[in-house]
Order: structure tokens, then sequence, then C-alpha cells
């Protein structure tokens, strides 16, 4: 009885490993996606800014 006791914690405890390391990817992958969407947007806004100054020779019909 104690063997199954002690087995079944030793399950959890990995299992619980398993979580903590899939959810520190997981934060990573985050900061990266975060990290991209800003770029992307910044570009977006840099070039709406470009299309807008007077001047501008780029300028399409």
């Amino acid at each position: 009885m104690l063997e199954y006791i002690f087995n079944s914690m030793k399950n959890t405890e990995k299992n619980f490993e398993i979580i903590c390391r899939n959810l520190k990817r997981q934060k990573s992958f985050n900061k990266s996606v975060v990290f991209f969407a800003f770029s992307v947007a910044a570009y977006a806004f840099t070039n709406e800014i470009e299309k807008k100054e007077p001047g501008n020779e780029n300028q399409e019909s």
C-alpha cells in the first residue's frame, strides 16, 4: 500500500516537472510572438508615415 502511494507521488512530481518545463517554453514562445507582432506593427506604422509625407516621390496612384 505504501509503495503505491509513494509511486503515485513520484509520478505526480514528474508530471509537475513536465508541466513546468512546458510553461517555460510557452513563455519563451510568447515573448517571440509579441516581439514579432510589435515589429510588424512598427513597420506598418512607419510605412504609413512615409506614404503621408508631402513631396514623397514614391507615391503610387
